[in-house]
Order: C-alpha cells, then structure tokens, then sequence
C-alpha cells in the first residue's frame, strides 16, 4: 500500500493510524510525505519515502516557512493561502513522486489524505485500469457542496433563507481564484480539470472516499 499525506500532522496522523493496522495485518507500506516526519513513518514500521523537493516542506510553523502569510487576516484570507501554496500549488510535483514511487513499488492500493490534491491526477489521466485503486480519507469534515451548505471552510450552518443562499454563493465566488489555479495546475501536466469544485472532486472522484466521523458532528444535508 503506498500512503501519501500532506506534511502536517493533522493530515499525516490518521493515515499512520491507518497504516499502523495494515502493518499489523501484514501488508507492506510505504508512506510519502514531507522529511521533517521521517522518523515518525519509520517508527509504526512503515517505508518512508520524501516528497519532491519542490513541495517537502515543514508546515508545523507556516508563518516561518511563508513569512508574508502572517499579515493575512485569520479565517478566509489564510485559508486561501494555505491552500494556494500548501495544496493546490504542489500539485504537479506531487504527482510527478507518486508516479515515480509507483515504478519503485508497484502498489496495489494507494490511500492518501483528502487534500492530497497529487492524486487527483492519477484519477484523471486514464482508465482505473492503468493504475491502483484510490483512497481517500477525510481528515475534516465532508466537503462536499450542497444547495444549502456552506463553502468548505469558514464553518458556517447550513441556509435557512434565500438571503443566506445568496450569501453563501457570494462566500463561494471568492473561491474563484483558487478553483482557476486548481484547474491551471492539472492543465500544466496535461489534464482536462474535471467539472466540478475543487472540493468536490476529492470526494467524487475516488474509488473509495473514507470519512471517520461521529454523525452528529455533520451538518444535516438534503442531497445525500
């Protein structure tokens, strides 16, 4: 099994639980994600391989690691950041290591974190037969979009008027930035970026989307 995370704790520790039960259970794993962690991947018994040098970085302090950040206001403005450099920016050389890993170590399963967006690729650029099934485990709430959701991200309740819809879609235009570099990345490598959100494709797309979650915690929705 080859597991990819993005390098942050938050993101990397669910997948080494779950690559802890695999070990246990006799499968091999290799774990690609950011060098700072290393040691941790080594530690549960499980292969470690780094990212491509462009995006193995440290995020455990991103004003550090991204100075100008720190003068972005808290909530909108630093999500769109985090996700413009963090997520969405690697995507390229994200995609680049899982294809060379996979001549290395032809895995029969690859699971990674949900804003991996380095696997979204390897799910557009051919039939499922020219590549291992994927995984994807949900490391936050369902991102999936609805009539009366709210944009991923500012943690706002579900609409109870047309007001609030139409303040949502306004929420949802600001977005727009970070859907065209979503969309600009996958065309960098030859892709035909798939016609949905960004959000939405990591739950869609995916032979198998996890989402380890207590029910209540979820806010009620009329589309599923």
């Amino acid at each position: 099994v080859l597991c990819a995370a993005t390098p942050a704790l938050g993101h990397l520790n669910p997948i080494l639980s779950f690559a802890k039960i695999l070990l246990q259970d006799g499968h091999q794993v290799v774990v690609n994600t950011g060098s700072c962690f290393r040691e941790k991947v080594e530690e549960i018994g499980a292969e470690f391989r780094a990212l491509a040098p462009e995006c193995d970085f440290d995020t455990r302090d991103l004003d550090k690691l991204f100075p100008d950040r720190k003068q972005l206001a808290p909530g909108l403005e630093q999500l769109t950041f985090d996700f413009k450099h963090v997520f969405l920016g690697p995507i390229p050389n994200q995609y680049r290591r899982l294809l060379e890993i996979l001549r290395e170590f032809p895995a029969d399963v690859i699971m990674a974190d949900f804003v991996f967006y380095g696997t979204l690729p390897l799910l557009l650029a051919g039939p499922p037969s020219n590549r291992p099934p994927i995984v994807l485990l949900s490391v936050s709430v369902l991102s999936l979009s609805g009539e009366d959701i709210a944009p991923f991200g500012p943690g706002l309740p579900p609409a109870t008027s047309d007001a609030q819809r139409q303040e949502y879609r306004n929420i949802s235009a600001k977005f727009q930035t970070l859907q065209k570099l979503f969309e600009d990345s996958l065309k960098s490598i030859g892709l035909t970026p798939p016609d949905m959100m960004m959000f939405d494709a990591q739950v869609k797309l995916p032979e198998l989307f996890l989402l380890p979650y207590v029910r209540g915690f979820e806010y009620p929705r009329t589309n599923l």
